[in-house]
């Protein structure tokens, strides 16, 4: 059985480590994953997630086995090619960005003919257009993106102010512009006009050129389920032969100028409502019920289970029901769940047809009742009242994300389900229902620590205290953090949690706490002074 593959909103490639370096000071890096001997970073771009693969080699060949890895690993909505390119076109200048509204592998596909005493080549080329409907959100940025491309050219001109280059404005002028048109791409380094001049006349509309888009496109489009692929690419030269002279002279600068733009644009695309719908990005994230996901959710209402499998389809909830012994049942990761039992993979599959109708043609009302007949035939099939108690309980949460109501009602519900959950599960059941709402509030996280607490979840106690600032812990979080970090010998974190414990906390019971810790563990340091009353 193949492993499930970890949900993103985008997929994006990046060509070499000086480009990344320069796309994670506007997109900071927020974690490094490791899959099967490729590593992959999580970068923020706001509330839409995103996955990254550095291809560390030029060219198609590499850019194409980097975004298959990437594909095999991330499910995605949308991939994308961020880097430098070659402009091709007189009105494209250094520090724009173009994005392509066709990929041309323009050497694909060629053959060589006669031509008097030698041959010419004739290019036919391979050919992978963007969806229609991004690109045309593209095309309607500059006008329809109330203010997100605006903020885009402050952004660049900011950058441009901060260039340290003489005589810039004879290479460019601020701000940049964004240009929609095809873009060619092989395996050839563009460095000579005249070579301009001959790829060119394969396409005179040729706004830029480049070495992976012709790479990750087929990757993205040649599957049983086609992904669309964005390039965007920052230009950083004409493709002639001033390039070298260019780089030479701004020492990088102009390079790290035109990443920035680019990584820029894309970070201010997917804040605009038009661009994310056109790309179904964020589809998982919508608020309140006038939308046709939280209608067909508040439809679905009276059904157990129905606003949940509404969730899981929408890719609002990654929990299910998963069956111990006949009678109880826990929450699980549906990505393990699918593996283990075959009843919820044949839920999710008929689950994906049936969310078909809706994006299709919007029709609620069918689709409504697909839902629920595929619901109660899969609680039929459990026959389970512990899994039906589950399913309601998994039905608020993706109702208040839907249509959100009360968030101290939401947050009364889930300590209540917790309370159940812990004394017929027990703890770890506890930590797989809170772990989607820590952040929520400070009972939950308190909560929640408490049951990897009990679970001796020690290195997610450390962790998880460790994001919090010290003085913000409550007494139950510094001792569990105490304990927690004792046991994985990190005492640097120890003593200053038991100094802001003593400051915090003088009462007897934390008294002897502090005094039994350090009973056991000699490498803690004397206490702090005490406090004054």
């Amino acid at each position: 059985m193949a492993m499930k593959r970890r949900k993103f909103d985008v997929g994006m490639v990046v060509p070499l480590k000086e480009e990344f370096r320069y796309v994670i000071e506007v997109a900071p890096l927020l974690e490094s994953l490791s899959h099967q001997g490729t590593y992959f970073y999580r970068l923020d771009f706001g509330a839409i997630s995103v996955v990254c693969v550095l291809v560390d080699q030029m060219g198609p060949l590499p850019a194409l086995q980097a975004t298959t890895r990437l594909l095999e690993f991330a499910d995605v909505k949308l991939v994308v090619v961020l880097g430098l390119g070659g402009a091709l076109d007189k009105d494209v200048t250094v520090g724009d960005v173009v994005i392509a509204s066709e990929v041309n592998e323009f050497q694909a596909n060629s053959k060589a003919e006669p031509a008097g005493d030698g041959y010419g080549v004739r290019y036919s080329g391979r050919h992978w257009p963007l969806e229609y409907r991004i690109r045309e959100a593209v095309s309607h940025f500059e006008f329809s993106s109330d203010g997100a491309f605006a903020d885009w050219q402050a952004a660049t001109s900011e950058d441009y102010k901060r260039l340290d280059i003489p005589d810039k404005e004879r290479t460019c002028s601020s701000p940049a512009s964004l240009h929609l048109g095809p873009v060619a791409s092989g395996s050839v380094v563009g460095a000579s006009s005249a070579f301009v001049e001959e790829v060119k006349r394969i396409n005179r509309k040729f706004l830029a050129i480049d070495m992976e888009a012709a790479g990750v496109a087929p990757a993205a489009a040649e599957r049983t389920h086609p992904i669309p692929c964005l390039v965007v690419r920052g230009i950083s030269d004409h493709a002639n032969e001033g390039k070298k002279a260019l780089e030479k002279e701004a020492k990088g600068s102009w390079r790290r100028y035109c990443v920035r733009n680019a990584t820029s644009l894309l970070r201010n695309l997917l804040v605009w409502e038009g661009f994310m719908g056109a790309a179904e990005l964020g589809v998982s994230a919508p608020k309140g019920a006038n939308n046709l996901v939280g209608e067909l959710a508040a439809r679905l209402k009276s059904c157990v289970g129905g606003p949940w499998i509404v969730g899981v389809a929408f890719g609002i909830y990654e929990h299910g029901p998963r069956s111990v012994d006949g009678k109880n049942a826990v929450p699980m990761d549906l990505s393990r769940l699918r593996v283990v039992d075959s009843r919820i993979r044949d839920l999710l599959d008929a689950a994906d047809k049936q969310k078909e109708t809706l994006t299709a043609a919007a029709q609620l009302q069918a689709t409504a009742d697909g839902f629920e007949k595929l619901v109660r035939d899969f609680r039929k099939q459990l026959n389970s009242p512990n899994a039906d108690s589950l399913l309601r309980d998994f039905d608020g949460v993706v109702m208040d994300v839907l249509c959100p109501e009360d968030e101290d009602d939401k947050v009364e519900s889930l300590l209540l389900e917790s309370a159940r959950l812990d004394e017929d599960v027990g703890a770890a059941a506890v930590i797989e229902l809170l772990k989607g709402s820590v952040m929520m509030s400070r009972r939950i996280r308190e909560r929640y620590v408490e049951a990897l607490a009990s679970a001796e979840k020690w290195a997610e106690i450390a962790q998880m205290v460790g994001r919090i600032k010290e003085e913000e812990l409550s007494g139950g979080e510094l001792e569990h953090g105490v304990l927690a970090c004792a046991k994985l010998g990190l005492f640097d974190q120890v003593n200053a949690m038991m100094r802001q414990h003593q400051v915090k906390y003088d009462d007897k019971a934390a008294k002897l706490f502090r005094r039994k810790v350090s009973q056991q563990y000699s490498q803690i340091g004397k206490e702090a002074p005490r406090r004054k009353t």
